[in-house]
């Protein structure tokens, strides 16, 4: 590993240097344009799964290691899950670093630890030349699933074109996004890099590498342990059969990737199906693929010229792509197997796509313009043009979101967040709206009935009973017992969240105004 970094090209650190501008500069914008006296919350995009990672952080700030579901109040004990964020939360409290800014570190070096994974990979299978070109276009390749809006507009009002919305899928959105996403990335390019170099060239260290590696993805993102050993089955399967590597080998080290990733998978399923709670978490934790033309037009750039690759690969009985093709059918397999978790296997998929469209376009695409064309340059700048056009075009929206600081808290809210750190009991439950919710869990760490789509138990129930709370149909008796339902202590309480004819809370038997801030009432239930 340490001679492949040593190889790599200047320009491909300057690009480094380059992505992590590129993606932090829309927070810099953010923050700068937060008003005095307000804070920006960390979050451009997404901000209520950047909320459940705080609240993650959050547990870690205060010692623990074990994860609770903060965004339900029923009781249930943690489990060792989402250890990355949690610990990202140790290291908050061991430097004394707020939440947000750590996790922004993490997102840059993990950012930049991706760059370079995502070039020893390319350089794996491509020449210097192919394997930059390959970089440029994982990268900032987008898609054109616009085009959905002009063929089938009644399509999009269910779900929007994949650009818009599912970061998993493309490199640029996932390092802007989240850090987890940036480290899975990173150690699935090495892990499959050195499965390629154990398989292909017996290299014993590759083999170790992939061992280790694969057990720190399962720690970061266990989903993906399905999609290492689906392809590393298949791999080492052929290459047992082309006698590139030993069958008692092979054996072996299928052996020890299996139980590996079967403890971790292992535990973690028992502990999320054992406890009530994080059973009605994995339930909802729902991410379903949508229809095939969502993916092949949000793909079309790498997608097309990649399966022209393959196919060559194919024909061409080219071994050393072995690897980036299995990855690419593999994948595109896994994103429609009856699994709730459908759509993470695309994370990293333009990786192989672009190596795959690479050797097509070197190999095939660009010999046969120069014969045919004295502009094939044109040709070429003209495709990548239209290959990064709606990354750049969302990107700029990213931009104009920053400049309207649309996730800022102002000094009011942090003042009530400060008494709410000071004067409650850290296994406080407060009722709150599912907005308020997500919010005052990821900067207190308190727990709330509602704030998260999946990390709520009931979700759609606790989201009706808010609006009956919240009715003036509703009597105090039916107030009081959901309250005692709920496990409340507090009631969080913002009129800027409710209408002129909502309820609205008073000093009653029940509950005890205890703070008062400008616009924000926090009562304390009486039992």
């Amino acid at each position: 590993m340490r001679n492949s970094l040593n190889t790599i090209p200047r320009r491909v650190w300057l690009l480094t240097v380059f992505m992590v501008l590129l993606t932090t500069l829309p927070y810099i914008v953010a923050v700068a344009a937060t008003p005095p006296g307000s804070t920006f919350s960390g979050a451009i995009i997404d901000p209520v799964d950047f909320n459940s990672h705080m609240a993650k952080m959050q547990q870690g700030m205060r010692g623990e290691w074990r994860y609770r579901l903060l965004f339900t109040d029923e009781p249930h004990e943690g489990i060792y899950l989402q250890s990355f964020y949690v610990a990202l939360g140790h290291i908050a409290c061991w430097t004394g670093l707020n939440a947000p800014l750590i996790y922004h570190i993490a997102r840059i070096i993990f950012t930049a630890l991706m760059m370079i994974a995502l070039c020893l990979f390319a350089r794996r299978f491509l020449s210097e030349q192919a394997a930059w070109w390959a970089l440029i276009l994982c990268i900032f390749g987008g898609g054109f699933g616009f085009v959905l809006y002009l063929l089938a507009p009644a399509q999009t009002l269910d779900v929007s074109p994949i650009e818009l919305w599912l970061i998993d899928a493309y490199v640029f959105f996932s390092a802007f996004t989240f850090p987890h996403f940036a480290a899975a990335i990173s150690l699935l390019a090495l892990i499959f890099l050195n499965l390629d170099r154990w398989t292909r060239d017996g290299s014993r260290g590759a083999f170790g590498w992939t061992i280790g590696l694969t057990l720190i993805l399962g720690i970061i993102q266990p989903f993906h342990l399905l999609l290492v050993g689906v392809i590393a089955a298949i791999i080492i399967g052929v290459r047992v059969i082309t006698r590139r590597i030993n069958l008692l080998r092979a054996i072996a080290g299928l052996a020890l990737l299996g139980v590996g990733s079967g403890a971790i998978v292992g535990y973690q399923w028992i502990a999320l199906h054992q406890d009530t709670v994080f059973r009605a978490f994995t339930d909802q934790n729902v991410t379903l693929s949508p229809p095939p033309i969502y993916y092949i037009l949000g793909f079309a750039p790498l997608l097309i010229p990649a399966l022209f690759g393959l196919i060559r690969a194919i024909n061409q009985k080219q071994d050393q792509f072995l690897l980036p093709g299995i990855w690419l059918v593999s994948a595109a397999v896994l994103v429609y197997i009856p699994f709730a978790t459908q759509r993470r296997f695309t994370l990293a998929i333009q990786l192989p796509m672009a190596v795959m469209a690479l050797y097509w376009f070197a190999d095939v695409a660009i010999p046969y313009l120069r014969r045919r064309s004295r502009r094939y340059r044109s040709t070429v700048l003209v495709y990548l043009c239209f290959a990064v056009l709606s990354t750049v075009i969302v990107y700029i929206t990213w931009i104009g979101a920053a400049v309207k600081t649309v996730n800022q808290y102002d000094s009011d809210i942090l003042a009530v967040w400060n008494w709410i750190r000071q004067n409650t009991d850290v296994d406080a439950v407060f009722y709150t709206t599912f907005e308020a919710g997500g919010k005052l869990v990821a900067n207190t760490g308190r727990r709330v009935q509602i704030g998260h789509w999946y990390e709520t138990m009931d979700y759609e129930t606790k989201l009706h009973e808010v609006e009956q709370f919240y009715s003036a149909n509703t009597n105090d008796s039916q107030r009081s017992d959901i309250l005692r339902t709920r496990h409340a202590d507090y009631l969080y309480y913002d009129p800027r969240e409710h209408g002129a004819q909502d309820w609205k809370p008073t000093q009653t038997d029940t509950l005890a105004a205890v703070y008062q801030s400008e616009t924000i009432t926090i009562y304390k239930v009486v039992r």
